[in-house]
């Protein structure tokens, strides 16, 4: 008599990047409401929430603005992290 064993079918693979990849879709699509959000913070009357929202809406647009950075004795050295140019965009 052959013994029958008795093992769980096994589940698709959901690693940690396709998980990652879910949640990214998921997060994704919620992306436009999250940004309606945070421009409609920006008529708080808490200007505390106000400038908050407004830095949030400009990092997404514009990227983050240059950083300077003073090494000991070398100068400053400006970091860019811009993404592509809007000063134009933004204030034109």
């Amino acid at each position: 008599m052959k013994s029958a064993s008795k093992t769980p079918p096994k589940a698709a693979k959901s690693g940690p990047a396709e998980k990652s990849a879910d949640i990214k879709k998921l997060a994704q699509s919620h992306a436009p409401e999250a940004l309606l959000a945070m421009v409609r913070l920006m008529d708080s009357k808490d200007e505390k929430v106000v400038l908050a929202a407004a830095r949030e809406v400009l990092l997404r647009a514009c990227g983050k603005p240059d950083q300077a950075v003073d090494e000991e004795g070398a100068g400053i050295i400006v970091i860019r992290e811009n993404l592509p140019d809007c000063d134009d965009q933004v204030l034109g």
